[in-house]
Order: structure tokens, then sequence, then C-alpha cells
């Protein structure tokens, strides 16, 4: 979102109010959340999901974000089509931190399954 789509959002709305001065803050998730919530940001733009947002603001989504799997070439997973969480067991997998949102969408998406991946990087 920083990288890609903000610096033409950033100059399409100073293009049309000129005059308005616009600060961007790079944080995580939370301190976006927290920065909304006590008023030293306006907006925040943020990856959020799960239980216990904050129900007196308004969540918009802004874009779908699909979450992958990359292997390198040549790797046996590559020549499946699909590929079940099960195959992954056997396999050293980086991942986010546990305390990342990335990491609640792929507790979400793991719901149910005997596995979860255990960070090795």
């Amino acid at each position: 979102m920083t990288h890609h789509l903000l610096p033409t959002i950033i100059r399409a709305f100073q293009a049309r109010w000129p005059q308005t001065h616009a600060r961007v803050i790079e944080c995580g998730a939370d301190a976006v959340l927290q920065a909304v919530q006590d008023g030293s940001a306006d907006f925040g733009c943020g990856f959020l999901v799960g239980p216990g947002l904050d129900a007196a603001l308004l969540f918009e989504p802004m874009l779908t974000d699909p979450y992958c799997l990359i292997l390198p070439p040549g790797h046996a997973l590559a020549a499946l089509r699909e590929i079940p969480w099960a195959a992954l067991k056997p396999h050293k997998v980086i991942t986010a931190g546990h305390r990342s949102r990335n990491m609640e969408v792929l507790d979400a998406a793991l719901q149910g399954v005997d596995w979860r991946p255990a960070a090795k990087y």
C-alpha cells in the first residue's frame, strides 16, 4: 500500500487540494488503529482483520491482497495444481511474526486444519 498505491493517491489529493497538508506516518497495523482512535491521525490505511476492532470506527475495505505460497523453481510442490495444507508439514516455512496481522489471516485460514507452520525463519 505505502509503496505502490499511496504515491498516486497523494499526488491526486495534492492536485485537487494544493493548500492541504498531508503527513504520512508509516507504522504497523496496531499503531495505525491506535493513531485513529486517539485522534493523532484523521484516517488510516492498514491491514486490519479479526475480532476486537473498535466498533466506533468505520472500516472500509479498499482492496483484496492474495495470500500466496511462494516456491523456488523445481520444488516438489511446484508441480501440484493445488497444494493441501498438510503437504507443507515436512517443509521449512518462512512466516510473519506470531503477533502480526498476517498471522491472524493465516490462522483463520487454518481453522480446522491439524497443522500450523513452525516458523523456521
